[in-house]
């Protein structure tokens, strides 16, 4: 039984109680490492894209652009791994 309803389908019973079965490559083990080093990849990734911006603006460049692209962007990635848990790692970087 749901705490709540929803019309939401990312909080919908089926999703909350569903697994995403790893593949092979990914059946690892967690460890501090590797997530340290995951990590530091996407940090490094958000503080480039964070200059970048920074940048453009400061110089008077237009940051409309890059505020659209990553506003559109994001939800469309985000809605594909919502419905494609699988591909979450590999969508995490964007």
């Amino acid at each position: 039984m749901s705490l709540f309803k929803s019309s939401n389908p990312i909080l919908s019973e089926k999703k909350l109680t569903s697994t995403v079965v790893p593949h092979s490559e990914f059946a690892n083990t967690m460890t501090v490492s590797g997530t340290i080093q995951k990590f530091g990849f996407l940090f490094l990734m958000l503080m480039g894209a964070a200059y970048y911006s920074w940048k453009e603006q400061a110089e008077g460049g237009n940051a409309m652009p890059l505020i659209m692209t990553g506003a559109i962007g994001g939800l469309v990635v985000a809605l594909i791994i919502v419905f494609k848990k699988e591909w979450a790692p590999f969508l995490a970087p964007l």
